[in-house]
């Protein structure tokens, strides 16, 4: 573990007071995390070399942190031991998704797919290394061109020329790799599939051989279910057949159509006892209406007769100027 203390004293910053081995399962949670992010992008993605392990993980698994060759040994350890995330064989290291047989050991069809996924990564720098030393070689030209070196100008020039040809080279290889990575692992995955059509198949005998799916015993329950089933509708009919007859001897079978006809009945008296109160309403406000009609028009008689007669009537006087004439 001194290494992990090594670990953990370089990323006090970020780890605070947690232990050594709570780093530990940190960083091997950050790992598993982002290999799952992976997932689904083929077999080689699963498959690591010490060193392809340490490119892709050793600045990510903590923050703020690379990790040493001595941390990341540990961390690996830990993977393969606590996790049960990876299987290690010597320099090849594989995520694991399920505790299958073939998950849980490393063959010689993961050993080639990692060495082609390898001559991948490496031809791809080579290719990236040569682009930056055309790029260097083109402004190298530029810049004597500049200077009037005309001579060294055709030496970065050629060195160019020379570098374009070995890229070609490169490219046309690492397509190669590239295709034959790509079908071996489609061949690789057409294996699984296989394997699975072929055990799925296994399941599916192993469950018809059962007793219980045999074409006599199915037939036979069918039989039986049939039976039951007629059984048990005869059984509801005699059930309704003899509440029909216990309603009539009951007194309490009555027709459809008249009941129907009775609530109608009941609807339409209700509508006419509403249509005669709305009308005996109607009659009581009218009545009314009359009435106070009838009471202003006499209290508008009794106010003129009073002004005929010089009479004051309620309300009103008579002016003091007409009763002085009088």
């Amino acid at each position: 573990m001194a290494g992990m203390r090594a670990m953990h004293s370089a990323g006090a910053a970020c780890a605070g007071s947690m232990s050594s081995s709570g780093l530990v399962e940190r960083a091997a949670e950050a790992v598993v995390a982002r290999q799952r992010s992976r997932a689904g992008a083929g077999r080689a993605e699963a498959l690591y070399s010490f060193e392809g392990f340490r490119k892709a993980f050793a600045g990510s698994a903590v923050v703020g942190v690379v990790l040493s060759d001595a941390d990341l040994k540990v961390l690996i350890r830990y993977l393969e031991r606590d996790k049960k995330a990876v299987v290690v064989d010597k320099d090849v290291i594989k995520f694991v998704e399920s505790a299958t047989p073939d998950q849980l050991e490393i063959t010689f069809v993961d050993r080639g797919i990692l060495e082609l996924k390898n001559a991948v990564a490496s031809l791809s720098a080579q290719v990236d290394n040569i682009h930056q030393k055309i790029d260097g070689c083109t402004a190298k030209a530029s810049d004597a061109l500049r200077a009037k070196r005309q001579a060294a100008a055709l030496t970065y020039v050629r060195s160019r020329r020379q570098l374009e040809g070995l890229l070609k080279q490169r490219l046309g290889s690492l397509e190669i790799l590239q295709s034959t990575l790509i079908r071996v692992e489609a061949a690789a995955d057409d294996i699984q599939i296989l394997k699975t059509y072929e055990s799925s198949t296994s399941t599916l005998k192993a469950l018809l051989a059962d007793p219980a799916l045999q074409r006599d015993t199915v037939d036979k329950t069918l039989d039986a279910l049939a039976e039951a089933t007629a059984d048990a509708r005869e059984i509801d009919d005699a059930i309704r057949v003899g509440g029909d007859m216990a309603r009539v001897e009951a007194g309490v079978d009555l027709d459809e159509d008249e009941l129907e006809r009775e609530l109608a009945a009941l609807v339409a008296e209700g509508e006419q006892e509403a249509r005669e109160k709305d009308k005996e309403r109607s009659a009581k406000d009218k009545a009314k209406e009359q009435e106070q009609e009838a009471a202003e028009t006499e209290e508008l008689e009794r106010r003129l007769a009073g002004l005929k007669t010089g009479t004051p009537t309620e309300g009103k006087r008579t002016p003091v100027l007409e009763s002085d004439t009088a």
